[in-house]
């Protein structure tokens, strides 16, 4: 690594110009936008964060204690699951595939709310069964798959700004995704939503199957599901009489405290893409650890709104970095 870091600084510095005029890169840069854009509108955040909403739609109640060790439990086992197979049949079948089960995950949810909306009975383990399945995908694939295969797909002298770029685009569509998750489902129906979801992994299925080019070589597993589905089972909390911020919040403040992850993380990758370049990739890293740590010490220390949404912040600062820096520095370590 120590070498390849010193032949990139001898290399002359290449602008976003230059990188789009090369046809390989472009068409790489393209590839992988339209990838990410089914990855963040998969229906990710908003299906860990409002699930208690969803699930109540559907005439379900799920325990938030429950919740909260059932998710990252399921997230964990995916990461496993997905590492011991993401070398032996490649980064192409594991994303299409679970793209696939993330279209018969929100297909059958939907359903569920559709026919709970009409008045017909329907089991209630078959939505819980939907939404364990749906976040065992998406950690197991659709959340790692595309991160891990732009840090192969581009070459050292890019791979900062390229993944930056990238990055913060993906953050700013999970921040969409979040704060307008409640306005649109309130409006059209949570059901609609969620076939939309099912639909764009549908897109998101074909694109990795006809375009998507194997990139296996080395591998990487990021799964961040602690930080960012931490507010799904406190909103229940949050928004109940005995709620520890004092009283119950408001929707228009979930939404808030939710997508602030988001927000911040956009502005995140652009600070540790300069952290990078200037100080170097494990400062970066640990950077990012340390930003974690101290918004969990925010988080347990008050619960008053301002207080859990700078922690949030600090949490999408550090998560800017980490979708960026981790994979990149993996990649390169792994090398050697």
């Amino acid at each position: 690594m120590k070498n390849e870091e010193l032949t990139y600084n001898s290399l002359p510095k290449i602008s976003f110009k230059s990188i789009f005029k090369n046809k390989a890169w472009r068409h790489g840069f393209i590839l992988i936008l339209i990838l990410v854009t089914f990855q963040t509108n998969s229906g990710n955040f908003a299906t860990l964060t409002y699930s208690p909403a969803i699930m109540k739609s559907a005439g379900v109640t799920w325990n938030p204690e429950l919740q909260t060790l059932s998710f990252p439990a399921v997230m964990i086992l995916a990461s496993f699951i997905s590492m011991s197979c993401v070398e032996k049949f490649g980064r192409k079948p594991l994303i299409s595939i679970t793209f696939a089960g993330a279209i018969l995950a929100h297909a059958v949810l939907g359903t569920t709310m559709l026919l709970q909306s009409q008045g017909s009975n329907t089991p209630g383990w078959l939505p819980v069964l939907a939404i364990v399945l749906y976040v065992f995908v998406y950690a197991g694939g659709i959340s790692p798959m595309p991160y891990i295969i732009m840090a192969e797909m581009f070459n050292f002298q890019i791979r900062a700004k390229v993944m930056g770029c990238l990055v913060t685009y993906a953050w700013f569509m999970s921040f969409l995704q979040l704060a307008s998750f409640t306005a649109v489902a309130n409006f059209l129906g949570v059901y609609t939503v969620v076939y939309c979801y099912a639909g764009i992994n549908l897109c998101g299925a074909l694109t990795s199957l006809i375009f998507l080019p194997e990139t296996k070589a080395n591998t990487t597993i990021l799964t961040y599901g602690f930080q960012a589905g931490w507010v799904s089972p406190m909103t229940k909390v949050l928004q109940s009489a005995n709620s520890p911020s004092g009283y119950p919040l408001t929707d228009y403040e979930i939404s808030w405290i939710a997508s602030a992850i988001c927000l911040a993380a956009m502005f995140g990758v652009s600070l540790f893409t300069y952290i990078v370049d200037k100080y170097g990739r494990r400062v970066a890293v640990l950077l990012t650890a340390a930003l974690q740590a101290v918004s969990w010490i925010l988080k347990l220390s008050s619960a008053h709104i301002g207080v859990l949404i700078t922690a949030r912040l600090l949490a999408g600062l550090g998560a800017g970095g980490c979708y960026n820096v981790v994979p990149m520095y993996v990649r390169e370590i792994s090398q050697d």
